[in-house]
């Protein structure tokens, strides 16, 4: 019998920077505060913290780098691009 074929699961871990680029923190988040409109994304510690947790009962790792309220399908869309581009593993919330 043939074996089927194996399934590669892509890393989502952040990019080195290449040489030039400037990729720092603050940068990666201000892109996101940038393509949702405003009010719609939010590094405040007590926003994050807020939002870190959800009824599941599960507690995650480390902490998110900000939060999107999106309110439409381009939001999330965008929200999701931003982050494949940068190498960070969107994280979303359930059973709120």
């Amino acid at each position: 019998r043939p074996r089927p074929a194996r399934r590669h699961r892509r890393r989502m871990t952040p990019q080195p920077p290449q040489l030039g680029q400037q990729s720092t923190r603050t940068t990666q988040l201000a892109r996101f505060a940038e393509i949702l409109p405003d009010g719609r994304w939010s590094e405040d510690p007590a926003v994050v913290d807020a939002h870190r947790l959800d009824r599941s009962g599960w507690y995650p790792q480390g902490r998110p780098l900000g939060v999107a309220f999106a309110r439409q399908i381009s939001d999330v869309q965008a929200v999701l691009r931003e982050a494949t581009r940068q190498g960070v593993p969107p994280r979303t919330s359930a059973g709120r």
